[in-house]
């Protein structure tokens, strides 16, 4: 696992999971568990989604997962949260994978 600084001067865990082209996707790669994971299953949620997305594309793609929701719910940056940082801030996360080139 790899951090990334966001615009904001916080750092975002990021993991690198795989082979191929690029794919940075803004999921959790830890699975749920306990009470977290038995709330989302009563909506109908798999508690492990992003490492389920992650390992099934992992075989064709280098998956780089952070979990950017979650940052933003535990550390809220309203007064920044622009296109343009939002922008920097996935782009900081490519360049912490090593990654020039990405889908999202």
């Amino acid at each position: 696992m790899v951090e990334a600084r966001l615009h904001d001067g916080t750092t975002i865990d990021v993991e690198v999971l795989g082979h191929g082209p690029a794919v940075l996707m803004p999921v959790n790669p830890i699975s749920a568990t306990g009470i977290k994971a038995d709330e989302l299953r009563a909506w109908g949620v798999d508690p492990s989604l992003g490492r389920t997305f992650m390992e099934g594309l992992a075989s064709n793609f280098t998956v780089v997962a952070f979990d950017y929701e979650g940052h933003r719910m535990a550390s809220p940056a309203p007064d920044t949260l622009t296109p343009d940082n939002i922008t920097s801030d996935i782009l900081a996360v490519a360049n912490s994978a090593g990654i020039d080139q990405f889908a999202y």
